[in-house]
């Protein structure tokens, strides 16, 4: 039995608040175009939005991923649980590269964030 039953709860909070990226992912993959407004008298009602896109698309793929990360770890801790040998070769091997960057953890923990950020950084930098 749990030290504090209905505390710990794995990953349920890591796949809920994937599930708000997700979300806001959605929500900000519009076009831009639509908020362009008419000014100076309607002489300059065209304006570029690349700035803005380029801006947004920058924070998505950083969004995209942190949301990998959080499923990377939820598919080590599974081969954690469940034995390494339920995994195929390449999530074994990259098992081995995600447990010298995040532990195995037991219980829910505040460092868990701090996990999901190295995950994700080395996405970023390819490493993984």
């Amino acid at each position: 039995a749990q030290k504090e039953p209905g505390f710990n709860s794995g990953f349920k909070g890591v796949g809920i608040s994937s599930g708000s990226y997700f979300a806001e992912i959605a929500q900000r993959s519009f076009s831009h175009s639509v908020l362009s407004r008419p000014f100076e008298s309607g002489n300059q009602d065209m304006v570029s939005f690349g700035t803005l896109a380029a801006e947004t698309a920058y924070d998505l793929i950083g969004m995209n991923q942190e949301i990998v990360a959080r499923l990377i770890l939820i598919l080590c801790a599974a081969g954690d649980i469940r034995g390494l040998k339920n995994l195929s070769k390449s999530n074994q091997q990259l098992h081995k590269k995600v447990r010298l960057l995040a532990g195995r953890r037991k219980e829910d923990a505040p460092g868990l964030g701090e996990d999901i950020a190295h995950i994700a950084s080395a996405i970023r930098l390819r490493s993984l």
